[in-house]
């Protein structure tokens, strides 16, 4: 009976757990009730044990000290600029948060659910978004208004911008963050899970497609280029000869990112409100290109302890107007490029193939600043996953606990 109702404490804490992660990745009630975001000090307290245990502290022991060190230099930073000592507790919480997760599961655990969870709700999404392009609107949910002022229909498991009803939010507040939601599962997909479900990767091209992001087509077209490594490997054992076609097609695909200007308006899309983002001009004249010139600016101007949160905030010209590692070495300094760092160099030490390496790296990296991801623990969740594989090489990511993922849409490639 005592371990029974162990068994389901343990339960119910990872649930809760994993409710957390669900509203701090970009969930509609981060910006329409803001106090939400104080639930990961529960997480972060449920986490603490794992911290100071005998075996972490044994095996981990300089990762964990340079993890409380560098969130201690932001809360230092933010009170010598004299910003809201609350805005870097919350921002140290997140990233003490993220790791504490990669602690207390297995990579292949999270996986597993990761996978799962994005199939179905994508799944049930998706029929609710074609229901609202053809048969009419969902006047029966509730108006709600952010932060931002924007205005969604919250279905709770479906949400919608009023006046972006084409754009496919799913179950949070952007776009553009489902996209990366779907990009992730999309990688998890091809790169860390033995047995891929045809059905799954044609449902992310789906649902991404429905997005209407640009950056998530430039995504998505990335990690096509995984899929066809998987199938060169397949047809061709060489890996020489695999790297070969894939740089070659690589900068295909560079080239036509390069001439976007003549594809799209040879397929009638260069005035898209959406796609049209992708012309050359419009590029080099986004408030997120000129974000990053500003940021590089702020950072330029006091490199070792940046200008500080509230200035950072300041001098932008809009909430998402930020590129997230040159926004935090805007506030912090160079101490802001560290949790990036981390993330290139946890990849770097994966075992898998340079070919996944490279798209990867590239595929987090963009997902990480073409919006600000300081808040989002998703991003940062990933790498605490992939720092403890990196510095544990001797243990393999894959093995039986992927069967979990063959269900729901099991098909092999």
């Amino acid at each position: 009976m005592t371990e029974n109702i162990k068994k389901k404490n343990i339960w119910l804490v990872d649930l809760f757990l994993g409710v957390t992660v669900y509203i701090l990745s970009g969930s509609i009630f981060m910006t329409t009730n803001p106090g939400i975001r104080n639930i990961i000090l529960v997480g972060v307290a449920i986490m603490l044990p794992s911290f100071f245990s005998r075996y972490m502290l044994k095996k981990d022991l300089a990762f964990i000290t340079g993890l409380f060190l560098f969130c201690s230099g932001i809360i230092v930073i933010g009170s010598m600029h004299g910003d809201n000592i609350n805005t870097c507790l919350m921002l140290s919480c997140v990233y003490l948060f993220s790791y504490g997760i990669a602690l207390r599961f297995s990579f292949n655990e999270f996986v597993a659910v990761y996978i799962r969870c994005v199939t179905i709700i994508s799944s049930i999404d998706l029929v609710l978004y074609l229901v609202l392009q053809y048969v009419g609107d969902y006047s029966f949910f509730p108006i709600v208004q952010n932060t931002n002022f924007v205005t969604y229909r919250m279905g709770y498991i479906f949400n919608y911008i009023s006046h972006q009803q084409m754009r496919n939010c799913g179950v949070f507040w952007e776009p553009g963050l489902y996209a990366t939601i779907l990009v992730i599962a999309f990688i998890l997909e091809l790169v860390f899970v033995e047995k891929k479900s045809t059905m799954r990767i044609i449902l992310y091209h789906v649902c991404i497609i429905t997005t209407l992001s640009a950056a998530g087509l430039v995504l998505m077209l990335l990690g096509d280029l995984l899929l066809l490594n998987e199938f060169l490997k397949k047809v061709q054992r060489h890996r020489y000869t695999n790297y070969i076609v894939f740089f070659f097609l690589f900068i295909i695909l560079v080239g036509l990112l390069f001439n976007s200007d003549n594809i799209l308006n040879a397929l009638g899309l260069g005035q898209s409100q959406f796609y049209g983002k992708l012309l050359t001009g419009n590029i080099s004249d986004s408030m997120r290109v000129n974000a990053i010139k500003r940021d590089w600016g702020l950072f330029s101007s006091s490199p070792l302890f940046g200008v500080g949160v509230g200035a950072a905030y300041r001098n932008a010209l809009n909430v998402d107007d930020t590129a997230t590692t040159l926004f935090a070495m805007a506030e912090f300094g160079i101490i802001g490029l560290v949790p990036t760092l981390v993330l290139v160099l946890s990849v770097l030490k994966l075992r898998i193939d340079y070919i996944q390496k490279i798209i990867v790296l590239v595929c987090l990296l963009f997902c990480l600043n073409k919006e600000p991801h300081s808040n989002i623990v998703i991003i940062w969740i990933l790498t605490g996953f992939f720092s403890i594989l990196g510095r544990n090489r001797h243990e393999d990511f894959k093995g039986e606990d992927n069967a979990i993922v063959q269900n729901p849409f099991r098909s092999d490639v």
